[in-house]
């Protein structure tokens, strides 16, 4: 689950780059219409949604795996001074 993630959250990162890029260049040759601009705003919007919240799943994750940590070393530790 955590590798489909981070192959999502990869992608997500590289479609801005390749939208904006082709946003760019179809404005400086005069061939964007309003349909193609809504479309690639969508596309970017989209993109972005997506991998604000693999982030906000991946700080979940992170933030689990750390307290469990620390209740395993707080464990051992209380039953070491028993």
């Amino acid at each position: 689950m955590y590798l489909f993630l981070s192959v999502i959250f990869i992608s997500a990162t590289f479609v801005n780059p390749l939208i904006l890029g082709q946003l760019v260049g179809e404005v400086s040759t005069g061939n964007a219409t309003l349909s193609l601009l809504f479309r690639l705003g969508v596309i970017v919007f989209v993109a972005t949604a997506i991998k604000e919240i693999i982030m906000y799943i991946r700080s979940l994750v992170y933030q689990n795996v750390a307290q469990s940590i620390i209740r395993e070393i707080r464990h051992n530790l209380y039953q070491k001074l028993q």
